[in-house]
């Protein structure tokens, strides 16, 4: 059998049902694009990770309400 290393990994702690329902599906439309997977992959910070996870998600929802 493989066996795969895990290159990024995600915790969540969110307040609400539906906050966290948003959150896991930001976090799937970032990780269905293998080029965003990669870059977020070899970033040095928790802060770098998420201020470009945060800029992703900001340019999803604008093409999303464009639509």
């Amino acid at each position: 059998s493989e066996y795969y290393q895990a290159k990024i990994v995600i915790t969540l702690a969110v307040e609400d049902q539906s906050k966290h329902l948003r959150i896991l599906n930001d976090i799937m439309t970032i990780f269905e694009d293998e080029h965003h997977i990669e870059s977020i992959s070899v970033m040095n910070s928790e802060e770098e990770m998420l201020h470009t996870m945060e800029k992703l998600i900001e340019k999803n929802d604008f093409q999303e309400n464009d639509i």
